[in-house]
């Protein structure tokens, strides 16, 4: 007898004898036929359907089949993944959802099992809706980077195992940025649905970045850690929380609204710039090592400034994760300077206000577990918004003393901070003498009282030495130290100490060459080409040149322990 037939049985029993006689009649259950559309656009009679995976005997759309009662089934479309061009329209067409007859809500999911019984719908329809293009991307420091890691939830991705049995994934899948979901060919992703509000009831798509993923770069770049900021779209598509993030990653519900939407998941870079200027700058100090071992960087990133620093003494161990310092201070800052005394940090960069800019001065200083804190923020002076990008200012810690430009017709300027009897006022502002409008890009090292100074000079390097007494500066030693060097071009000098606190000035220099004389360097016979000059002085006699590199872009030295 079939498993589903019902079997009525009738005994009667003689109790004397118990003998006993009996009737048995068979019931059979009559099948229900359910009919199984594809419903695409407005169309209920493309492709085929498949129930219970049975590939050899598919049903076409519109077509029925019939169903005992109490038996389980698994019902899906046939045109999978998605239809592309179809009909052909132009769009790109995918299961949505089944649509059930008795106005039952509707099964957002692509393999519908149910059990047939008087209840079961005797209509089902897969149905389709059109889907457009959409991305998935990762900024680092503002500018587009492939490769890293991004997580998306799509409740609609369907794939298939080595027997063509389909199955649909709800699940964070993982994909190397840029993740792009276009919609016009067999092999494409797909695309996604619009307008798929975020429901407790209903699937949406969600997106999800880890807060801190490492990656080797390769070449000199090496291996570097990405730390994630924020999200920002483009086109129309939103961001939603929805409940809490998950340990590790940072996720949001996402509504597409628009074709061709982007969602980008905003990345800082462990000592990366946008600037391609924003470590390396000429002129300004942008690591220094304090007495406890530990370094420390400053940057220009994104129109902010940035601070880091080393975790261990080892420079090439781990650092701290980098922090924006400015980002409260300003709308957009730039040129940042850094120097210490002892274990105290400080840094000063330009900082554009709503109406006029400003020089900052910010302090940070070790907690007892030896990360470096902010301490305290404060203006050293205010200039013309028009000005801004140019001051440059560069800081000597010793006695405080911050040199810079503030506007377009004067030279140079310094502020120095006095401590008066444990109190830290700033004397008044003057300007550095030999400097004029053609002085630009001051480098300044201190030690005791005396603060070295150096800067560029329209085309020509020069050092001045400010030796403080009694709160007052006299400058001694001045010297035009490009001269000779065999350069008509200098530019954006370095300056530090060495032994016995000598100073060392490092300079760009290149010879101009005429377009078209084809002027050659005349001082080392070749083509004309950028290198790193250097010169050391000692007490005021000053050393000859050093020269090096090839087609160099900037130069920075930098030691005060140097015993060489």
């Amino acid at each position: 007898m079939p498993d589903n037939d019902i079997e009525l049985k009738v005994v009667v029993i003689d109790n004397d004898t118990y003998e006993y006689v009996f009737a048995t009649k068979v019931i059979t259950v009559n099948p229900e036929e359910v009919t199984f559309i594809n419903h695409i656009e407005t169309s209920e009679n493309y492709g085929e359907l498949i129930i219970n995976e049975n590939h050899s005997d598919p049903i076409s759309s519109g077509d029925n089949r019939d169903l005992i009662f109490g038996n389980n089934y698994t019902i899906r479309t046939d045109e999978l993944p998605f239809l592309v061009d179809w009909n052909p329209s132009g769009k790109t067409e995918k299961h949505h959802r089944w649509v059930f007859e008795l106005l039952q809500d509707p099964a957002y999911e692509l393999n519908h099992s149910f059990l047939m019984q008087a209840t079961t719908p005797l209509e089902m329809k897969s149905t389709f809706q059109s889907t457009e293009p959409a991305s998935i991307k990762t900024f680092v420091d503002g500018i587009e980077f492939s490769g890293l890691d991004i997580n998306f939830n799509d409740p609609w991705y369907y794939y298939k195992d080595g027997e063509e049995n389909w199955f649909q994934s709800d699940v964070f899948n993982s994909y190397p940025s840029p993740v792009e979901m276009y919609n016009n060919s067999s092999t494409s992703y797909g695309g996604i649905f619009l307008n798929l509000e975020v429901s407790p009831d209903n699937p949406y798509y969600s997106v999800q970045s880890p807060l801190t993923q490492t990656k080797n770069l390769g070449g000199s770049s090496g291996t570097r850690t990405f730390y994630f900021q924020n999200w920002s779209t483009s086109g129309g598509v939103s961001l939603q929380q929805v409940g809490s993030n998950p340990p590790g990653y940072d996720q949001k519900a996402v509504v597409f609204t628009t074709a061709g939407a982007t969602v980008y998941a905003n990345l800082k870079g462990q000592l990366m710039s946008s600037d391609q200027n924003g470590i390396s700058s000429g002129s300004q100090r942008k690591l220094v090592r304090t007495d406890n071992g530990i370094y420390h960087c400053v940057y220009e990133s994104m129109g902010e400034v940035w601070y880091t620093h080393s975790l261990t003494t080892n420079f090439n161990g781990q650092w701290r994760q980098d922090i924006c310092i400015s980002n409260t201070i300003g709308n957009i800052s730039k040129n940042p300077s850094i120097d210490f005394e002892g274990n105290k940090i400080k840094i000063v960069f330009e900082t554009a206000l709503n109406e006029e800019a400003a020089i900052y001065l910010l302090t940070f200083i070790p907690d007892v577990n030896g990360n470096y804190i902010f301490s305290e923020a404060e203006e050293v002076l205010y200039y013309p918004l028009s000005y801004f990008g140019n001051a440059k200012p560069v800081i000597a810690y010793i006695l405080l003393y911050v040199a810079y430009r503030k506007n377009t017709t004067d030279g140079l300027y310094q502020k120095t901070k006095w401590n008066f009897g444990g109190n830290w006022q700033w004397g008044a502002e003057d300007p550095i003498p030999n400097t004029t409008s053609y002085s630009s890009n001051p480098s300044v090292v201190g030690i005791s009282n005396n603060i070295h100074v150096v800067y560029q000079h329209s085309l020509g390097i020069r050092y001045i030495l400010a030796f403080f007494n009694n709160y007052v500066a006299d400058y001694i030693n001045y010297a035009i130290i490009s001269t000779g060097c065999g350069y008509t071009n200098n530019y954006s000098p370095s300056i530090s100490l060495v032994k016995n606190n000598y100073p060392v000035v490092s300079w760009v220099g290149y010879n101009y060459t005429d377009p078209g004389g084809g002027e050659v360097n005349k001082v080392e016979g070749e083509s004309p080409t950028s290198k790193i000059v250097v010169r050391r002085a000692k007490d005021n006699s000053w050393s000859s040149f050093f020269k090096a590199g090839y087609n160099a872009v900037t130069t920075n030295n930098n030691s005060t322990s140097s015993t060489l």
